[in-house]
């Protein structure tokens, strides 16, 4: 017990605290609005740079979020998949944006298992 708070709770609340602060508002404007603008520019066929633009699916790989454990280990996963798709791209100016996402994914991850494996112990 910690003061008149129980550690598990203490825990619980200090995991709420590392999702919003290192995870999710950092995700949505370091990665999910980039993602948007760099999604909203590509065409949505190869070959069609004048033609319609692509946009996102809104479905999740495998039907599912991942369980809360299991949130560290997805980060770091999408942010090893989007250094793949950044090396794996031709253009230049794609390459970069999507090595930026790929960076600021990169650091989510650092923080987050930082912040997240601290209050396990």
């Amino acid at each position: 017990m910690t003061g008149l708070v129980p550690l598990s709770d203490l825990r619980t609340r200090t995991r709420n605290a590392a999702l919003l602060e290192q995870a999710f508002f950092p995700f949505m404007t370091m990665v999910i609005r980039p993602l948007g603008d760099l999604i909203a520019r590509m065409p949505a066929f190869a070959g069609e740079e004048d033609g319609p633009r692509a946009g996102p699916t809104y479905e999740l790989a495998g039907g599912r979020m991942p369980e809360i454990e299991d949130f560290p280990g997805a980060l770091g996963e999408l942010a090893q998949e989007a250094r793949a798709l950044a090396d794996a791209t031709e253009d230049p100016g794609r390459r970069s944006q999507l090595r930026f996402l790929a960076d600021n994914m990169s650091r989510m991850h650092q923080n987050f298992r930082r912040v997240w494996f601290a209050v396990s112990e």
